[in-house]
Formats: structure tokens, C-alpha cells, sequence
């Protein structure tokens, strides 16, 4: 499966998730309203042949991305027509973000394959496993016995 697949359907599910109207102050108004036409074509390509999981992504896109990564792996595939002009659907999503972040003074890019972390501004992260703490104003206890226990 591609890398880019990924990364569309973790942007349509964002696009799904924002109700209120901040990914528009994130991302820029562009940029949203390009992530709306990718998940627009997306979701009707992949309702073709698994309409359940076009119809239970938009409720939890959390839970449904895989399969509709999967679904749309399938349909990039089968048409390659359709794997260039989703391409360059989400070339114009990205071009409208990076403007927005240049207008704004934020920008920050990152991809993550297989295992680890990415923490972007004031975000923490650790790795699988791990165990990630932001700014703490008083005492940390871990689990396990103290160093002075062992």
C-alpha cells in the first residue's frame, strides 16, 4: 500500500471529525475545502463496492480507517485514472495548507512509517512502549518499584 493513502484518509478523517470549524484556523479555509472534494470522491469511488464502510467512516473515522484505506488501495489499483486524479487532488490540498501555514508563520511536516513517534509543536510523544509526559507542575511516580527498592 502506498504511504500516501495513509495520510489521505488520516486528513478525510480529521475532515469528518471537525465539526466546529478548526481545521479551517490549522489548515486554512483552501485547504479544508479541497480536503471536502478528496473525501467527496474517496467515499463515492469506494461506496461502489463496500458502501458500509464509506457509510461507517463518516460516523467513526477512527475505527473505519483501515478498511477504507484498504478499500482504497483496492480502487487506486484497479484504476489508474483514478490513483492520478486523487493525486493531484491531495497536490492541491497540500499546496493550500502550505500556504496557509506560510501566511500564518506555522508550518511543520512529518510521516511516520512502522513504529515510533512524531510530537510537532507543543505535542509529546513516545514510541510503542513508551511513555510520554508533557509539562508536569509537581512529582512523577512511575509503576514498578523505586530505585532505592530494588
Amino acid at each position: 500500500m502506498e504511504p500516501i493513502i495513509t495520510v489521505i484518509v488520516a486528513v478525510l478523517g480529521k475532515i469528518v471529525l471537525d465539526k466546529g470549524g478548526e481545521l479551517a484556523k490549522e489548515l486554512g479555509s483552501k485547504a479544508v475545502d479541497k480536503g471536502k472534494e478528496i473525501l467527496q470522491t474517496v467515499l463515492e469511488r469506494i461506496a461502489r463496492k463496500k458502501p458500509e464502510a464509506t457509510a461507517e467512516f463518516r460516523k467513526d473515522p477512527e475505527t473505519y480507517q483501515k478498511p477504507v484505506e484498504k478499500a482504497l488501495a483496492e480502487a487506486m489499483g484497479e484504476d489508474p485514472d483514478f490513483a492520478r486524479r486523487l493525486k493531484g487532488l491531495f497536490e492541491g490540498f497540500e499546496a493550500a495548507r502550505k500556504e496557509h501555514a506560510a501566511a500564518t508563520g506555522r508550518s511543520y511536516t512529518a510521516m511516520l512509517t512502522g513504529a515510533g513517534a512524531i510530537a510537532q509543536d507543543d505535542s509529546v510523544a513516545a514510541g510503542a512502549g513508551g511513555i510520554a509526559i508533557g509539562n508536569v507542575g509537581g512529582d512523577i511516580e512511575r509503576g514498578g518499584p523505586k530505585d532505592d527498592e530494588k
